[in-house]
């Protein structure tokens, strides 16, 4: 048994650490519910229970858990019985900065670009407040929208327009309108990592328009040895590769755009929505609308090594900076989207958006943390916290909501953010 001269020593130590860990900043208070457990004694009391797996207070990075040093220095006894008014300040300051970051975006700066397929327009907000920077009115039934690298431009698909609308950023205004012809309905968009080039998912054909984002000028590429097929979507790896997702035929494939030779084509299910190849171009993620799965695909050897079923139709795909969760919108009703663990083995999480009735396309922020989505009727974006699976918030687009139908999507950083974990 403690002498209460010993405990006495004991809380204050205990608390005067804390305070010198709060100040320095060595630690953010976060009551983690899978890490900590507080028994309620009778006589209003606490008392908490450190171990190698409850712990109170969690330094993040690099430094050492205070709590664990605090374990091993000062609880060396059996349990330390502190009263409840000597942490009772703690835990309700650890509660609110908890809060505080659930409803706010952490290192998310710069601009949010978002289409909207019956207002034909784009609108622009600041990524972390959802302030209306600008409305921008494009051609008709914008769908994709890029911001290419050191270009200070935007591209728009326009699918009922037949073209790709460019704005200028230092105007907020489209420069030029590039025609791509009647019937070939541009969809997805994507950008070389580089930024010369944007490469633009012909819809109504089996082509891929390539624009030099030098000049604005167009070249074609054919995405399929097959005159039937429908290309959806597109994705350029950083060696330039451009892949396509190509329906009706149901496979992707892989073009060298330089030669505008098809490399392979890879049988993937009925009706790919996405294609999404690693950064090592070993692996390739494939979003099969028809089948409502995600799959996984071996580029070597071409084959099928994993898949799992996402949810209602499921459409653009985006990956974490660390390889090991895959976001993905879904086209039914409601309004969800699914966050798929890689890790080990797939498993998915569904997250619901009350605001709409069907999500759009989307984009994470840099460090993975967020999900950007667009919403349809009534418009918006909604503010996905990926590691809590919730929605934080929803920016309202501009102008009638009853049939606003926000769709593209891309997030352009103001600097680089750090990461989350």
């Amino acid at each position: 048994m403690l002498s209460e001269m010993q405990a006495r020593r004991g809380r204050m130590r205990v608390k005067l650490q804390i305070q010198l860990a709060f100040a320095q900043g060595f630690i953010k208070p976060f009551l983690v519910k899978q890490q900590m457990r507080i028994n309620v004694m009778r006589f209003g009391i606490v008392r908490f229970k450190f171990d190698s797996t409850f712990y109170l207070l969690y330094a993040f990075g690099k430094i050492p858990l205070v709590a664990q040093h605090i374990a091993e220095r000062e609880m060396r006894f059996a349990e330390r019985v502190v009263k409840f008014q000597v942490v009772f300040s703690v835990l309700f300051s650890a509660q609110r900065t908890l809060l505080a970051q659930e409803n706010s975006l952490r290192d998310v700066s710069g601009t949010l670009w978002v289409t909207n397929k019956t207002l034909n327009n784009v609108v622009a907000f600041d990524a972390a407040t959802g302030d209306v920077l600008t409305t921008i009115p494009v051609g008709g039934m914008p769908i994709g929208i890029t911001a290419p690298k050191g270009t200070g431009k935007v591209y728009i698909s326009n699918e009922d327009g037949n073209s790709v609308s460019v704005i200028s950023k230092a105007t907020l205004s489209v420069i030029t309108t590039i025609q791509l012809g009647a019937g070939t309905k541009p969809h997805h968009v994507n950008a070389s990592a580089d930024g010369r080039y944007v490469f633009v998912a012909e819809f109504g054909t089996n082509k891929i328009a390539m624009i030099d984002t030098l000049t604005d000028t167009l070249s074609v590429l054919t995405a399929s040895t097959s005159p039937t097929a429908k290309t959806h979507a597109v994705w350029v790896t950083e060696s330039g590769i451009v892949y396509a997702a190509n329906t009706v035929i149901n496979q992707i494939a892989a073009i060298d755009p330089l030669s505008n030779t098809i490399l392979r084509e890879i049988t993937v299910g009925v009706s790919p929505s996405e294609v999404l190849v690693t950064h090592n171009e070993k692996t390739a993620y494939v979003s099969v609308r028809g089948e409502n799965k995600l799959k996984v695909f071996n580029l070597v050897t071409g084959e099928i090594v994993d898949e799992i079923v996402v949810g209602t139709q499921p459409d653009t795909l985006r990956l974490t900076p660390d390889g090991k969760t895959m976001v993905i919108t879904l086209r039914g009703t409601p309004a969800q989207i699914s966050i798929v663990n890689l890790f080990n083995h797939l498993s998915v999480q569904t997250v619901d958006i009350v605001h709409g009735t069907m999500t759009g396309h989307h984009w994470l922020s840099n460090n993975g943390r967020y999900s950007f989505v667009a919403v349809e009727r009534p418009g918006g974006v909604a503010i996905i916290d990926n590691h809590a699976a919730q929605v934080i918030t929803t920016y309202v687009y501009p102008g009638a909501q009853t049939d606003s139908r926000p769709h593209g999507v891309f997030y352009e950083p103001l600097n680089l953010e750090t990461n989350f974990e």
